[in-house]
């Protein structure tokens, strides 16, 4: 068995990102991964939405 040949089929959306107070937005990709552990933003989309970083306990952001 060779895990390096399997293939890993992810559901993604593409969808608009906006800030909390609705006064930008910006497309984005959603890629959703059941086995993960932790959720991911891009720093460049933190930035451009002035979005701030939330810790939750039981779901872990960081951002890449």
């Amino acid at each position: 068995y060779d895990i390096r040949n399997e293939t890993v089929l992810l559901h993604s959306v593409r969808a608009f990102a906006t800030n909390k107070d609705g006064t930008k937005s910006t497309p984005v990709q959603f890629l959703f991964d059941n086995g993960s552990q932790h959720t991911y933003v891009i720093n460049n989309l933190k930035s451009n939405l002035n979005l701030g970083l939330t810790l939750s306990p039981t779901r872990p952001r960081r951002c890449i």
